[in-house]
């Protein structure tokens, strides 16, 4: 035992790494950020101790857009906010964010799938075949579906790149 003594005691007063020099100034950092021994001191990653003055008031065309797009673009503006607190990303709730939409646009492409496959085979029914109207619905249809497809595809393959 005494025997490890020796090399503890000459490193004692050597200079630290240059990694633990980074990890020390990031735990430090951290401390000072968070109000560390502060009566306000953030407990959780999810709260900012500061005011949310980051929201702010939205645009008259983003209002548009998001009841046009049924609130969708709103839902993700609050999904990113809660990923991005005091202009730092939370690590968890970042990856929480990319797998709730890697599997959402894993849904839109089976649900493009399924929906190309029944276009293509509506026209192929023969009686079809005179109703100029349904024709063009279904093409429109078409489309539509292979656009949500090949968007779905390429948001998927996008991701799975490590381009986020």
């Amino acid at each position: 035992m005494l025997g490890l003594m020796d090399p503890l005691t000459s490193s004692v007063y050597e200079e630290p790494e240059h990694s633990v020099r980074i990890v020390i100034y990031g735990r430090v950092r951290d401390k000072f950020a968070n109000f560390y021994g502060q009566p306000g001191a953030r407990l959780d990653a999810d709260p900012s101790p500061y005011s949310d003055s980051n929201l702010g008031p939205k645009s008259i065309l983003f209002r548009i857009i998001n009841d046009v797009l049924f609130r969708s673009p709103d839902a993700r503006s609050h999904a990113l906010h809660k990923t991005w607190v005091d202009y730092a990303i939370v690590q968890r709730h970042w990856k929480n964010f990319i797998n709730r939409l890697n599997s959402e646009w894993n849904g839109y492409t089976m649900f493009s799938t399924v929906m190309l496959a029944v276009d293509i085979s509506f026209l192929a029914v023969p009686s079809v075949q005179n109703q100029t109207p349904a024709i063009l619905v279904s093409y429109t249809s078409t489309l539509c579906a292979l656009g949500s497809l090949a968007v779905s595809v390429l948001a998927s393959q996008w991701q799975s790149a490590g381009l986020r």
